[in-house]
C-alpha cells in the first residue's frame, strides 16, 4: 500500500470513527429526551386513581424514576432539575407516603436543587422550588430541626430572589411563598424580627394579582384577611376556590384547596376569635 493511499485509509478510518462518536452522542441525547417525556406522561397522570385529596403514589414515583434515570445518565440541565423538583414537592405533599420516605426525598431533592442552583444561579425556578422544598422540609422535620437549620431564613431568600428574577413564576410563586412566610413565621424580637403580618398582606395582594387563576393565593390571602378580621374580603375570596373548576391533570391539588376553603369558610362565620387563631394553626 503506497504512503498517500495509506494516509486516505487511516483518514477513512478517522472519519468513520468520528462519525460513530457523533452518532453515539445525538442517540444518547435522545434517550434522555425520550426518558424525560416518558416522565413527563406519568407527571401529567399523576392525580389518576387519586383518592378524594391523596394521590395513588404510583405515578408520580414514576415519573421520578424516569427524571432521576435522565439526571444520573448526565442531563442537568435547568429544566430536568425543576422537574424533579416539581414532582418531588408534590410526591411529599400530596401521596400518602410514609414520613420516612418523604423525608428521603425531600433531602434528596434539596440537594440537587441547591448542586443546580450552583450552575444556574439566575434560574428563577430552582429558587422557587428550593423555598417550596425547604417549606415541606419543614413540615416534615419539626420546628427544632426546622430552628437549628435556619430553614426560615433560606425559604426567605430563595422566595425574594425568585420575586427578583421572575415575579410572575408560578403564577406568583415568589410573593405567595414569601407572603405565607411573613403571615406563619412568628415574631420573636431580637430574634426574629423580620416577619410582618401587614408586609404578609401585601404580598398576598400581590401574589393574587399575579396569579388570578391560582386557589392557593387566593386561600392564602383569605387567611391573612381573616386574620385582620375583614371577613367579607375573605368570603370573596374562599368563594373563588369553591367554585372554581379543575383540570383533571391537577384535580388533587384542586381537592386539597377546596377542602382547605370549606373549612375557612367556616371560621368566617363563626365570631369566635379563639377557634379562629386554633383554626389558623391547623392549616
Amino acid at each position: 500500500m503506497s504512503i498517500i493511499r495509506r494516509h486516505l485509509y487511516l483518514a477513512l478510518i478517522i472519519t468513520a470513527l468520528t462519525l460513530q462518536a457523533i452518532c453515539a452522542t445525538v442517540d444518547a441525547s435522545e434517550t434522555k429526551s425520550h426518558i424525560i417525556a416518558r416522565g413527563d406522561m406519568f407527571f401529567k397522570l399523576r392525580s389518576a386513581n387519586h383518592v378524594y385529596d391523596k394521590a395513588v403514589p404510583a405515578n408520580i414515583i414514576n415519573a421520578l424514576k424516569l427524571y432521576m434515570e435522565a439526571y444520573e445518565a448526565g442531563e442537568t440541565s435547568a429544566a430536568l432539575i425543576i422537574k424533579i423538583m416539581h414532582a418531588s414537592y408534590f410526591y411529599v405533599t400530596y401521596t400518602d407516603a410514609t414520613k420516612e420516605l418523604k423525608k428521603a426525598q425531600v433531602t434528596k431533592a434539596i440537594e440537587i436543587g441547591d448542586a443546580g442552583l450552583k450552575a444556574f444561579p439566575e434560574s428563577a425556578g430552582i429558587n422557587y422550588w428550593l423555598a417550596a422544598l425547604w417549606g415541606r422540609w419543614s413540615r416534615l422535620y419539626g420546628r427544632i430541626a426546622s430552628s437549628r437549620n435556619d430553614v426560615a431564613i433560606k425559604i426567605k431568600e430563595y422566595a425574594e430572589r425568585t420575586i427578583e428574577l421572575d415575579p410572575s413564576y408560578e403564577e406568583g410563586g415568589g410573593y405567595r411563598t414569601l407572603g405565607r412566610l411573613h403571615f406563619k413565621t412568628p415574631r420573636i424580637p431580637f430574634i426574629l424580627s423580620w416577619p410582618r403580618k401587614k408586609i404578609a398582606m401585601a404580598l398576598l395582594e400581590k401574589a393574587v394579582k399575579e396569579g388570578p387563576d391560582n386557589l392557593t393565593n387566593h386561600l392564602f390571602y383569605a387567611e391573612a384577611l381573616l386574620d385582620r378580621g375583614r371577613r367579607k374580603e375573605a368570603e370573596k375570596e374562599i368563594l373563588f376556590v369553591q367554585q372554581a373548576r379543575a383540570e383533571e391533570e391537577n384535580i388533587v391539588e384542586a381537592i386539597r384547596a377546596k377542602k382547605t376553603a370549606r373549612h375557612l369558610m367556616t371560621i368566617v362565620h363563626d365570631k369566635d376569635d379563639t377557634k379562629q387563631n386554633r383554626a389558623f394553626g391547623r392549616i
